[in-house]
C-alpha cells in the first residue's frame, strides 16, 4: 500500500515538473505559458554586434580610416590621428547700405563703426554708420533681420523691419537692440547742443514698423551710452554731466510704462569728476557692468528691487604693472547673460600690443596680444552663455578676428581660427556663438560681415 502510495506521489511529481518549469518566465521573452518549453539547442542565437566602422579620438586615420562624428583628422603626414572637431565660422553675408532715397547721400563712411549688436537668436542685427556728403554727414542707425537659414540677395531697408534711422548729429551715437528684438533704443549724446537724448521704438507686428516710444531727454551728454534688458522693458543710460554735482557723470535705470519711461532708483554718481562709459546690462536688468573714465575701474552694480536701488559689489582692478595699463576698461566691456563672466580689455597695453581680462566667479584669466601695434582686443564680443570670445587685432601680421571657446578649468582655448579682415572695431555674437557679426574697413568705405558656425 506504502508503494502504490509513492508511486502515484512520483507519478505526479513527474507530470507536474515539466508544468512548473514552463511557468517560468525566461528573461528577455514575453512567455507565451501554451507554448512549447524551448531548450538550449533549439534557442535562437543572438545577432552579431555590429563592429565600428569609424576611428575613435585619439587612433590614427587617414583617408580610408575615417574619424567618427565630433571628432576630425588632424596632423602632419604620417601622424594623422583623430582629434576633438573644431566648428569653425564661415562666411555667410556681407551686409553694406544702398543709398537712401535722397540722392544726395551715395556713399556710405564706416559702418558699423560706432556700435554693433545681435538678438539673441542672431536673426536681427543693428549696426551705426552715416553717409557722406560735401556739407555734412548725417549719422543712421540701421536695423537689418536676417534669414540665416540661407543668404539673402536683399540690402537693407527691403523689409519694413529694416530701417535707418536719422540723425543731423555727427557725434557720440550709441544704440541698443533688446535682446527679443523688439525694443530699440538710439542714444545721440550730441543732440540739442550736447545736451543729448534718447529715442526708443518698438516693433508693432500688426502695423508692420516700428513705432515710436517716449524720447528721453536729460542733462549734458545724456544717451553716450545705453542698455537695454532683454525683454525691453528696462534700459540703463548714461550722462556726463548732474545738476547737484557738475562734471560728475551718472547712469540712470528706467523701466518701460506704456510709451513712457520712468525712473527707477536715484543715480548713481562717478567717485570722481568723470562719467561712466561702455555700460552692459544682463539680459534680467539685475546687474550692469560700467567703466570709471580716469579710474582705471570696472565696476559691478546688483540690483536690490526692495530697496529700489544698485549695489556696488566689485571692482575690477588690473594686478599688472599701471604703467603697461593705459585704457582698462575704455575699449569695450562685457557681461554673459547669467553675469558669471566678465571680460575687460585694454588694447594699448604694452606699447599697444593689447591685453583682454576674463573674469569668470572668483577666478582670472589674462589673454596676452600676439604683437606690439596690433591694438588687441580693441574690439571684442562674449556669447551670452559665455562660451565663446572672439577678440580682434586692428593692424599687424595678425589683425583680424581671433575665436576662443571655453574648456573647463582651462578657461578660454584658441581654436585656431583667424579671420583675417582691416581695421576691425566692432563685433558682435548672439546668445550661444552660432552667428558673428564684425564691422572691418575695406576701402575705407564701412562693411559688416556676418559668419555662421559650420
Amino acid at each position: 500500500m506504502y508503494f502504490r502510495k509513492a508511486s502515484k506521489f512520483i507519478l505526479a511529481w513527474t507530470v507536474a515538473l515539466p508544468i512548473a518549469v514552463a511557468s517560468v518566465p525566461v528573461p528577455g521573452k514575453n512567455f507565451d505559458r501554451d507554448a512549447p518549453f524551448e531548450s538550449e539547442r533549439t534557442r535562437r542565437t543572438p545577432a552579431p554586434v555590429a563592429v565600428s566602422t569609424c576611428q575613435r579620438r585619439g587612433q590614427p586615420c587617414d583617408h580610408k580610416l575615417k574619424c567618427c562624428n565630433q571628432s576630425q583628422c588632424r596632423g602632419g603626414s604620417g601622424r594623422r590621428r583623430c582629434k576633438r572637431k573644431i566648428h569653425k565660422f564661415k562666411p555667410f553675408q556681407d551686409f553694406a547700405p544702398n543709398a537712401l532715397e535722397d540722392e544726395k547721400y551715395d556713399t556710405v563712411f564706416e559702418l558699423g563703426r560706432n556700435f554693433l549688436s545681435l538678438s539673441s537668436d542672431g536673426r536681427t542685427m543693428i549696426t551705426g554708420g552715416y553717409y557722406y556728403r560735401e556739407d555734412d554727414a548725417p549719422m543712421y542707425t540701421f536695423v537689418q533681420d536676417m534669414d540665416i537659414t540661407r543668404p539673402s540677395t536683399t540690402v537693407l531697408f527691403q523689409d519694413p523691419r529694416n530701417k535707418a534711422f536719422p540723425y543731423n548729429e555727427t557725434n557720440y551715437m550709441q544704440s541698443a537692440i533688446s535682446k527679443d528684438g523688439q525694443v530699440l533704443a538710439i542714444g545721440t549724446a550730441g543732440a540739442n547742443n550736447n545736451a543729448g537724448e534718447v529715442k526708443t521704438y518698438l516693433w508693432d507686428d500688426v502695423l508692420r514698423d516700428w513705432t515710436p516710444l517716449e524720447t528721453l531727454t536729460e542733462n549734458f551728454y545724456c544717451g553716450e551710452y545705453v542698455a537695454l534688458s532683454e525683454d525691453g522693458l528696462t534700459m540703463v543710460v548714461t550722462a556726463t554731466f548732474n545738476v547737484d554735482r557738475p562734471y560728475f557723470g551718472y547712469f540712470q535705470r528706467y523701466s518701460l510704462n506704456g510709451t513712457t519711461w520712468e525712473k527707477e532708483g536715484p543715480e548713481v554718481l562717478t567717485n570722481t569728476d568723470g562719467y561712466f562709459m561702455n555700460i552692459k546690462m544682463t539680459p534680467n536688468g539685475d546687474k550692469v557692468v560700467v567703466t570709471e573714465s580716469d579710474e582705471q575701474e570696472v565696476h559691478l552694480y546688483v540690483w536690490d528691487p526692495k530697496a529700489d536701488n544698485w549695489n556696488k559689489t566689485k571692482t575690477f582692478e588690473p594686478y599688472l604693472d599701471s604703467t603697461f595699463l593705459t585704457a582698462f576698461g575704455d575699449d569695450n566691456l562685457e557681461i554673459s547673460d547669467d553675469g558669471s563672466t566678465i571680460v575687460i580689455s585694454d588694447s594699448e597695453y604694452d606699447n599697444d600690443t593689447g591685453i583682454a581680462f576674463v573674469y569668470t566667479n572668483d577666478t582670472e584669466q589674462v589673454i596676452i596680444g600676439l604683437e606690439e601695434g596690433s591694438y588687441f582686443s580693441y574690439g571684442f564680443a562674449l556669447s551670452g552663455d559665455g562660451e565663446t570670445l572672439a577678440l580682434g587685432a586692428w593692424s599687424g601680421e595678425k589683425e583680424g578676428i581671433h575665436i576662443y571657446k571655453k574648456r573647463g578649468d582651462e578657461g578660454f582655448v584658441y581654436q585656431k581660427q583667424h579671420i583675417r579682415v582691416y581695421e576691425n572695431s566692432r563685433i558682435a555674437l548672439n546668445y550661444n556663438g552660432t552667428v558673428l557679426a564684425f564691422e572691418h574697413n575695406p576701402e575705407y568705405e564701412g562693411l559688416v560681415s556676418v559668419y555662421l558656425l559650420s
